[in-house]
């Protein structure tokens, strides 16, 4: 898992493996305030907005899989990146 806070987010910036993947994915969705989390189309796959409780994007997810299941988590907590979404 990456995650891309931008230097102006606190939360964990990676993490390797299934185990620390859930933990350091479960810190990042606890510690962002998130309400809501919508489906949308992230560079033509399905991802997650997270939202707050005032409908703003905090946070993106995409997901890359492969035969054998989750190969990849990409967060984006940055907010320069997220901008547009709000």
């Amino acid at each position: 898992m990456i995650v891309d806070t931008g230097g102006q987010v606190s939360a964990p910036e990676s993490a390797c493996g299934r185990t620390s993947a859930v933990q350091a994915l479960a810190l990042v969705l606890e510690g962002q305030g998130i309400a809501t989390t919508t489906v949308h189309s992230i560079n033509g796959s399905a991802g997650l907005a997270l939202r707050d409780a005032d409908n703003r994007v905090l946070g993106i997810i995409t997901v890359g899989v492969s035969r054998r299941g989750v190969s990849h988590i990409w967060v984006v907590l940055n907010p320069a990146k997220l901008r547009h979404w709000n």
